[in-house]
Order: C-alpha cells, then sequence, then structure tokens
C-alpha cells in the first residue's frame, strides 16, 4: 500500500522505532491492527501472512515472515519483503503441522466465501503451534447509517459497489464469522468492532461511484471524496480522525453500525 503518512502507512519507515512517534503511529495504523500484531505476538515469532500482497516493511523488521499469496505476481513482490513466501491457495497450505506461531492478515477475510473461509481456518489451525495466534481486519456487512441508506436507496447497487466490484463475497456480520472460529477450534481473545463513527473514512465512500445502480447524488459522494482522498495526505488524515473519533464514541453506538472487525484468536495449548 504504502501511503506516505503513519497512521495508515504500511512500508515502515514510520512506524518502526522506539519512540512515542513510532507507538503513535503503529497505534493508529491500519484501525489499531499493527500495534494489536505488537501486544499479542513475541519478537521471536514465525508469522504467517496470508493475502499478503507486497509484504509490510515494518513486519519484516520485526518478525521472521512467510507471505502467502494466490497472485504469482504478489507472491513474488512479498518474496523480495519477507524473503519467502508462497504461491498458494489458502485452502492447501503447504507448511508442516504446528509450523507457524503466528497467521496474520488484513482486508482478506471478506473475499472468502463460506466454503473458502471453513478451508482457510480449518488450514491455519493446522499450521499454527499449540496456542498460535491468528489476528485479522476485515470489513464487515454492516447497519452502518452510510451503508444502510445506500442499500435502502438501490439494493443492487449496494451489492455491486461494495461486494460485486471489490470482490467481498466473504462480506458477512461479525457472529458469523465468530462461528467460523469457534467451528475450527479458535478460542476469541479480543474482539474490536471497528468504524462505527457516522462519518467513516473515505475507502467506502469513494466505493459510492462504483455502480451506475447508485443515483446521481450518491455517485457524486463517491467522487468528491475520491478527489478529496488524492489531495496529499488528506486521505490518510480523513482516516486518522475517523479513527480516533471512532475510539472516543464507537463504543457507546450500536454494535450493528460497525464496519470492521478486529480479532485475536488462539488454537488450544494443547493438541
Amino acid at each position: 500500500m504504502g501511503i506516505g503518512l503513519p497512521f495508515e502507512g504500511s512500508t515502515g519507515r514510520t512506524i518502526s522505532g522506539t519512540g512515542l512517534r513510532a507507538a503513535l503511529a503503529r497505534h493508529y495504523a491500519r484501525w489499531h491492527y499493527f500495534s494489536t500484531i505488537e501486544r499479542a505476538v513475541p519478537r521471536d515469532a514465525v508469522m504467517l501472512e496470508f493475502g499478503s500482497g507486497g509484504g509490510d516493511a515494518w513486519l519484516a523488521r520485526t518478525y521472521t515472515v512467510v507471505g502467502l499469496e494466490l497472485a504469482l505476481g504478489s507472491a513474488r513482490a512479498s518474496k523480495q519483503t519477507y524473503g519467502r513466501a508462497i504461491n498458494a491457495d489458502a485452502r492447501a497450505i503447504p507448511l508442516r503441522d504446528a509450523s507457524v506461531d503466528a497467521a496474520v492478515s488484513s482486508f482478506v477475510l471478506e473475499h472468502f466465501d463460506e466454503d473458502l473461509a471453513r478451508a482457510a481456518f480449518a488450514e491455519l489451525r493446522r499450521v499454527l503451534k499449540p496456542g498460535g495466534i491468528f489476528i485479522s481486519l476485515c470489513d464487515l456487512e454492516s447497519d452502518h447509517p452510510m451503508l444502510s441508506h445506500a442499500r435502502s436507496v438501490s439494493p443492487d447497487g449496494y451489492r455491486q459497489a461494495f461486494v460485486e466490484v471489490p470482490g467481498h463475497h466473504g462480506l458477512r456480520r461479525e457472529d458469523a464469522w465468530r462461528a467460523l472460529l469457534t467451528e475450527a477450534g479458535f478460542t476469541i481473545q479480543s474482539w474490536q468492532l471497528r468504524s462505527r463513527f457516522p462519518v467513516l473514512d473515505h475507502c467506502p465512500w469513494c466505493q459510492l461511484d462504483a455502480s451506475a445502480s447508485f443515483p446521481r447524488r450518491l455517485r457524486r459522494f463517491g467522487r468528491m471524496a475520491y478527489r478529496i482522498s488524492q489531495i496529499r495526505h488528506m486521505g490518510p488524515l480523513w482516516g486518522l480522525l475517523s479513527t480516533v473519533a471512532d475510539d472516543i464514541i464507537g463504543p457507546v453506538l450500536p454494535r450493528s453500525w460497525a464496519y470492521r472487525l478486529l480479532f485475536t484468536a488462539h488454537t488450544p495449548t494443547d493438541t
């Protein structure tokens, strides 16, 4: 991704380090994803990042990481970052049983339909060591006011813009994810419902322009959000402000408004 400001960046240039600025950057980067990993995963861990894309420099500097990618080009890019990457399907991970300490992903699970999610969770359970950690950030099917309005105005437009175009065929509610994790034998440690604040970050707003089925006014909002996000530093700044606002008032807003889920789970300590 490589966005230039610390709170959404994934290049590792700013979120690395031991000072207060780096710690704050890791805390706010990607809706607390990096700081959650930092707290939960020991530095000497062997980590599998599935759906790794081009990899992340901070993860590479902090852990021994193996990237897993279905796309060959992305697997090659991950190898450049991590030194080791696998071009394979999450349903058949070519690693030994109990061979990694942690598995992480961000914005991957919403692409998994139910059969794929069930098979992938079983594989992750297999390759993780006893007591292994699983951390993931994903988008949710949501009753957030903006998304609910878009859905009510045009169900077809909503499905096209938020499911079909981004390939989010596994977009589901939090209870469905909880059930799939439990079924696979994971124990949930933390469950953070994110993005409840009424003004979401720019990403979902931009998606309003992805379907011709939406009325012009919604598409105009989408185009405007995209233009604003392209102004230098505005996209990351918008993300930061929405994250801070969500931290402050999100917990008192309805659970069903959450557009994102960040969870930590682990495998049993004995087999």
